[in-house]
């Protein structure tokens, strides 16, 4: 999140809640809503920002994809 430019405060609110884990995409987006992050307009999306970090870690967590390296171009889309 960090490196894909997140507002330290976003990352703060998402870091320091007790919530950590969600039942499915309904709950995480209630979550985000709560936290005051959904509406938030800024770019890159921090609702896009969050979800991709969010999960990345439960893939780490959970220890799938262990030996996996993510690349990317960079492209946006």
């Amino acid at each position: 999140m960090r490196e894909r430019a997140l507002a330290w405060p976003v990352i703060r609110k998402l870091a320091t809640h007790p919530d950590r884990r969600f039942t499915d995409h309904t709950a995480w987006q209630r979550h985000l809503e709560r936290l005051s992050i959904a509406t938030l307009q800024a770019t890159p999306d921090p609702v896009c920002v969050a979800t991709e970090g969010a999960l990345w870690g439960s893939i780490q967590a959970h220890d799938f994809l262990p030996n996996a390296v993510v690349l990317s171009d960079d492209a946006g889309q």
